[in-house]
């Protein structure tokens, strides 16, 4: 009976969490809040989490769970958002391909299923520099499969690399925030822009040469 009270407060942890991070964001949430909100100490909360950043591990642990389950399938390794960075460089374009459309389908369910605790995933500031830098990764990962870094445009590379790593993070963002059309169609619309991205990148990359 212990054990079922001690995971209906966690519960009520999570839940009081989530809703202060949405009201004021993660650098302004707050324990002491948090506390209030789920009906007890802050010292009572600091037994079952140590830190806000706990707490967002905790939440956004499903939707790192079933990503992984993709990134392994396709690459036998694991990405982890929090803790260490993905290395891409070993994966071949037609695995990089392959593995996006699979996570354009699991992206679109995790956002039906659980849908805060993919958008705290995104809206955490190291969490969101960390998938950048995973998108980052990814199309210089590309853009050597492509033959097209040399050492005179190295550095421009770079730079469009880390831009084309932040529009792919916002675009899919925009698509997930979109209500209005079906699960199927959302699919389609991330893989398209994924797709559409990489055509985009290899045509750009491509004038630097010029």
């Amino acid at each position: 009976m212990a054990q079922i009270l001690k995971d209906n407060v966690k519960q009520m942890i999570v839940d009081s969490a989530i809703q202060d991070i949405f009201e004021h964001g993660f650098s302004n949430s707050s324990m002491r809040r948090i506390a209030s909100n789920a009906q007890m100490t802050v010292g009572n909360l600091y037994r079952y989490f140590k830190s806000k950043e706990e707490i967002v591990n905790y939440i956004i642990a499903p939707v790192l769970d079933r990503l992984n389950v993709v990134i392994e399938k396709h690459t036998h390794q694991r990405i982890d958002f929090v803790n260490s960075s993905f290395d891409w460089s070993e994966v071949s374009l037609d695995v990089i391909m392959a593995t996006l459309d699979e996570l354009a389908v699991v992206l679109v369910d995790l956002s039906y299923h659980y849908p805060k605790s993919l958008m705290i995933m995104m809206m955490h500031g190291k969490i969101h520099q960390m998938i950048h830098e995973w998108f980052a990764k990814l199309i210089s990962s590309f853009m050597v499969s492509k033959n097209l870094v040399n050492e005179q445009n190295q550095t421009r590379c770079n730079l469009l690399a880390r831009s084309y790593a932040a529009s792919l993070f916002s675009g899919v963002k925009e698509c997930l925030l979109e209500k209005n059309i079906d699960k199927e169609e959302m699919v389609q619309v991330i893989q398209i822009y994924f797709s559409g991205c990489f055509m985009m990148l290899e045509h750009n990359f491509e004038l630097l040469e010029g």
